[in-house]
């Protein structure tokens, strides 16, 4: 999903926005800009680094949600109960 997204995400950034999405990653699209990358790979690596990264960020926050709750509202590891 990382890297499909920004694939169809990318060729409508950079036609309508001129590449830039309005998050801070906008900083990263610059900078590849300013040191010579074309504007669809510039646009196209930071979208990656964005998804990527929020990907990490969103699974890491449902982990340490998940082990911070009370073991009555998590399921049982008993697999011999029938519903």
């Amino acid at each position: 999903m990382s890297i499909v997204c920004p694939l169809i995400g990318t060729p409508i950034g950079v036609w309508v926005y001129g590449g830039l999405s309005g998050t801070g990653f906008d900083f990263l699209f610059l900078w590849l800009q300013k040191s010579g990358q074309d504007i669809f790979v510039s646009s196209f690596i930071a979208k990656v680094t964005g998804n990527f990264l929020d990907k990490i960020i969103s699974c890491l926050i449902v982990y340490f949600i998940v082990n911070a709750m009370p073991n009555m509202y998590k399921p049982s590891k008993d697999n011999n109960i029938a519903v």
